[in-house]
Order: C-alpha cells, then structure tokens, then sequence
C-alpha cells in the first residue's frame, strides 16, 4: 500500500471519528465509497478501534459527549478554595475548566478544576499524587491537589503556551512550519519526560506512568523549556503491561494501538 493510501486511510479514520462509529461494515462502504481499493483496510482499522476498551469505553460515551453543567459556576475573583483565587478562565471542555491564578503559596499558576465522579475521582487523584511528588525539568509541575464536595482542584505550573500555539503563530505569520533545528530539541525534552515516567526512574516501585494522549497540545513551554503536561489521561502501569482504558487523540495515536496491541515498557 503506498503512502498516499495510508494517508487517504487517516482521513477517513477522521472523519469516522467525528460522525460516529455506527456499523463497521456499513461505515467502511460508506465513507471509502469514492475509493473502494481502501474499503477492506479501513474496515479493518474501525473493527480493531472497536475492539479496544479504551475507544468504546471513553470518549464515545454520552457521558464523555455531555457539555459539564457547571462550566458557568465559577468566575473571575471566585475563591473557591480558602486561599486559591481564579483570575482568568484558560479553556474548558468536556474535562472540566483550566483557570490562571494565586495562592498563598504561588503567586501565578494554572488551576485545574475537575468534577468529581465515583467511577474515576480516586484513580485520578492516585495518579496525580504520583506525578505531585515527582521533580523532572521536562514535566509540568504540580504543586497542590485541593478537594470540595463536588471538585477537584489540581493546582500546577503556569505554561507560556503549548508547541500547537507555537505552530499556529508560525503559520500565521505566512511561516510553512518549525524548522528542524527548533523542533529537534523539544522533541529530545518530550522524549526524555517520556522515558522518566515509564521506565520507572521515578522512586515509585516497580510502576511506571503511561501519559496516553500526546500531542502537541499537551506539550507546553515554560521560558523556552518544553514541558510534558495535561495529565487527564495518564494511568499507572503494571510493570510490563496494561490494558486499554480511557479515550486518546486518534491523530496521534500509534499505529500499534490499531494492530491490538497494548502498552509494553
């Protein structure tokens, strides 16, 4: 298969995944009805993302595809914890809120506001915790995880932007892309937080931590210093392997995942 075809198959991969998933076989004929040459690879790229938990699981979930109702809870001066104030809302998505703001302890930091769910609230605490007592200069840092009745509130190191804005602002200024040279060395620092969390070198045992969405949006720059963060997805690993669990960004996604294969250290 060349590498235009393969090309065609992420395209159409895309587009499965913003319509819906429906039949696979009826999907397939469907959205490869201009090329059929593809059909049979693309069918079989949609059954193994159906067979994975990690898709059918996650982020086709009406639970995952609800807007949270309380987006409009909080606002600019709120206090919500005694000491953490909001200044400015970052973004928000399905995931909760990301504001700038203070606390006694840190004059600037990005604050992280989750709502609580029985299923996944101890799991992401545990994971965070994990990542609270870890020192890497190519991780973002946490420095407080606060709780209400109906929140969690992770606290971390305010980034400058993300290597996504960085390509952005290229374009926009009539640029084609990063020139290599630029791109060589965030990649080495992205790379190298990587290999932190899953070797484990990080004094938690014999468990590593798997990020599972990463992505240029999830790579953020501090002073000129890429910073691996966002880690909504991240999960403790056994000490060889873990199953799918979660959603991830399909775009980036390797190709192994659509093979079956799970995570290996």
């Amino acid at each position: 298969m060349s590498p235009k075809d393969l090309e065609e198959i992420d395209h159409l991969i895309h587009a499965h995944e913003s319509e819906g998933q429906g039949n696979i076989t009826t999907r397939a004929e469907e959205i490869c009805k201009d090329k059929p040459h593809l059909q049979e690879a693309v069918r079989k790229r949609l059954g193994a993302l159906k067979k994975m938990a990690w898709l059918s699981d996650g982020g086709n979930s009406e639970e995952a595809n609800t807007k949270p109702q309380f987006l409009n809870q909080f606002a600019s001066g709120d206090e919500p914890i005694p000491g953490v104030v909001l200044e400015k809302l970052i973004g928000q998505g399905g995931f909760g809120q990301v504001w700038q703001g203070k606390s006694e302890s840190h004059p600037s930091l990005a604050i992280k506001i989750l709502p609580k769910d029985k299923r996944s609230t101890e799991v992401e605490k545990t994971t965070l915790a994990w990542l609270q007592a870890m020192d890497h200069p190519n991780l973002l840092k946490i420095f407080e995880l606060k709780e209400t009745e109906n929140f969690l509130f992770v606290l971390m190191e305010l980034a400058d932007g993300t290597l996504f804005d960085s390509f952005n602002a290229i374009k926009k200024s009539g640029g084609s892309h990063l020139s290599f040279s630029d791109l060589l060395p965030f990649m080495h620092q992205a790379a190298t937080a990587i290999d932190f969390l899953n070797d484990p070198q990080h004094g938690i045992g014999n468990q590593g931590i798997q990020h599972r969405d990463i992505k240029p949006q999830n790579l953020l720059l501090v002073k000129g210093v890429l910073k691996v963060g966002d880690f909504g997805l991240a999960r403790l690993l056994s000490h060889t392997m873990t199953s799918h669990t979660g959603t991830l960004t399909l775009a980036y996604a390797a190709p192994e995942f659509f093979d079956g294969k799970t995570y290996r250290q």
